[in-house]
Parts: C-alpha cells; structure tokens; sequence
C-alpha cells in the first residue's frame, strides 16, 4: 500500500522518462497539474501537461493525448488512460476492474483493511 506523495513520486518519475513531446529539437519536459489530482479508493489519478503550456499558458505549447494517470494505492501501480473519452469513464471503468476492493474489507472492530480477523478480533466475514 502507498501514500500520497509516494504515489505523485511515480508519476513524477514516468513523467521524467515520457516528455511531452520535442519542439525545435529538444525534449519538452511534462509537468504535473498539482491542483486537478483526484483521489479515489483505489488510488489517485493525476493530470499533466508541458512546462512551455502550464509556465505562459501559450495554446502553441498544449499538449494533444496527454492522458491522465492512475495510480493503483495497493501496488503502486501505473495505468494510463484515454483521451477518447472523458476522464469519468477511465475512473469508473477502472473501479469496475480494480481487485483492491476485492481483497480489502474494513474490520468494524478495528478499522484494519483484511479478509482475515485480526487478533483481538470478534468480527469474522464467514
């Protein structure tokens, strides 16, 4: 399982590897949108653009087919999108398929997230 900010290191880091594309011969570096990332139960998806658009705001400089990230917060996970639809149906297409909720269950005794009682437990699932 990963937090917040371990999550934004992944993307940060596949951002680092995929540019936004080249101007004039050099690689256009992507940044993320800080602001616009979602968190959901199963994760976190993050939006990005590049440094020339997200700095001045210039249209030029707009990125085409930047779709948004998911990260999965039970493994870390990557997941890129579509831009073909808009970003409710990759969230909701992506819960549908998510197995993290399969394999995680709040324990009204203590809170921890299990398919197994906990020590100390009363509360069993069976």
């Amino acid at each position: 399982m990963i937090d917040g900010g371990q999550a934004r290191q992944v993307v940060l880091t596949w951002l680092a590897e995929h540019p936004a594309g080249i101007a004039k011969g050099r690689r256009v570096e992507s940044v993320l949108l800080e602001n616009e990332t979602i968190e959901a139960e199963f994760g976190w998806i993050f939006f990005y653009t590049s440094k020339l658009y997200d700095d001045p705001g210039d249209p030029r400089h707009a990125v085409a087919g930047n779709a948004p990230l998911i990260v999965d917060r039970d493994d870390g996970s990557l997941h890129v999108t579509g831009t073909a639809q808009p970003i409710e149906h990759y969230i909701e297409e992506y819960r549908r398929n998510w197995k993290g909720h399969l394999a995680h269950f709040p324990c009204p005794c203590c809170g921890y997230l299990t398919f197994h009682r906990q020590p100390g437990c009363t509360f069993d699932l069976n």
